[in-house]
């Protein structure tokens, strides 16, 4: 009767993470240390359990990742697109010219399609 109740007692965790733990430390178990405790993701605030947090960040749209193209930026994933976009920042961006369909066929980075419109605007305008 006496370990039903006895704080000093090894039980196994509640959560079923199989951790064995000191009844007396089971509360700080289940909500500082049991992998199979529920968490906010930091940067999305969906709730998963802590063994499969990793997991949630190779999908996370809102998980901070290195440029595709390596620039140096660090951007959300769902916004990679618009990072390196005809609309984004990205300087290493590989982009087509503005004037694609009257023909021009030049392909560059974002700063040498800007310095490619700024040489021909005369001549693609005339």
């Amino acid at each position: 009767m006496h370990n039903r109740e006895c704080q000093y007692v090894d039980v196994a965790c509640v959560n079923g993470c199989e951790q064995v733990v000191m009844r007396r430390n089971m509360d700080n178990h289940v909500a500082n240390q049991c992998l199979q405790r529920l968490i906010s993701c930091k940067h999305c605030n969906i709730i998963v359990k802590q063994v499969e947090m990793k997991d949630h960040y190779q999908e996370c749209d809102q998980y901070p990742i290195d440029c595709t193209y390596k620039c140096g930026m660090i951007v959300q994933r769902c916004r990679m697109e618009d990072h390196i976009g005809r609309q984004g920042m990205c300087p290493k961006s590989l982009l087509d010219c503005d004037f694609k369909d009257n023909g021009c066929q030049f392909q560059g980075y974002r700063h040498d399609l800007c310095k490619h419109v700024e040489n021909n605007i005369g001549c693609i305008l005339v």
